[in-house]
């Protein structure tokens, strides 16, 4: 019988028998290291951002919901607003003057000038009516009146003549074809009438501010 010839085995393929990661092999002797823990921190961190948020749109929602009323009565056709300190009301009747629900100024400094400035405007303009106001604070306002007849550039002195009546003196003013400015002072109140004196003008806006009182710097 012929001699068996013994053969070496082959060699392992190098690249086959490397690790597909190197890295990934734990060390001799050794633990695998641990996975971060970036990803759970930044979950923590997105969570902890979004229940602030949610606070903080729920106490600004709840100090809106004490502060701002707004209404519409169908009873007398107005929408009332109350902000704080600013407040107001818009007629929703239309824009006519006869479907226009007259308004009630409720803040002292609107009101009082609604007082003067009404009876002079339905004694022009065969009648007047206030069909919206606004105050943003108790110092300062605005009145908007639409008017009966039609408002024209001979207007401007009727009304100056009459304001000068009750007592106001004319400070500045302005007059055109299309429209005129006129502003009055009564002792620490001042009023800025706005007149479009176009062929459809009915409508007068006018604004109203009080005016600081003076620091005396001298005083002791």
């Amino acid at each position: 019988m012929p001699e068996e010839q013994n053969q070496a085995p082959a060699p392992a393929d190098p690249v086959a028998a490397a690790p597909a990661n190197p890295q990934a092999a734990p060390a001799a002797g050794g633990k695998a290291p641990k996975k971060s823990n970036g990803c759970m921190i930044a979950i923590i961190v997105v969570a902890i951002i979004v229940v602030l948020t949610g606070i903080g749109i729920f106490v600004a929602y709840k100090f809106v919901k004490n502060k701002v009323t707004s209404t519409i009565n169908t009873d007398n056709g107005s929408t009332s607003i109350n902000l704080g300190d600013n407040k107001g009301s818009v007629s929703n009747s239309g824009d006519s003057y006869e479907g226009t629900t007259d308004q009630k100024p409720t803040v002292d400094i609107v009101k009082n000038a609604d007082n003067d400035l009404k009876p002079i405007f339905t004694s022009l303009f065969g009648g007047a009516k206030t069909n919206s106001w606004s105050s943003v604070d108790t110092s300062s306002g605005s009145l908007g009146y639409i008017t009966k007849n039609k408002v024209t550039a001979n207007d401007y002195a009727k009304i100056k003549d009459k304001l000068t009546t009750a007592g106001y003196t004319s400070s500045s003013d302005y007059n055109s074809s299309s429209g005129s400015m006129i502003t009055v002072t009564k002792a620490d109140i001042t009023i800025t009438i706005f007149l479009n004196t176009d062929d459809q003008a009915d409508t007068i806006v006018v604004t109203v501010s009080q005016q600081a009182a003076e620091t005396d710097t001298n005083a002791e």
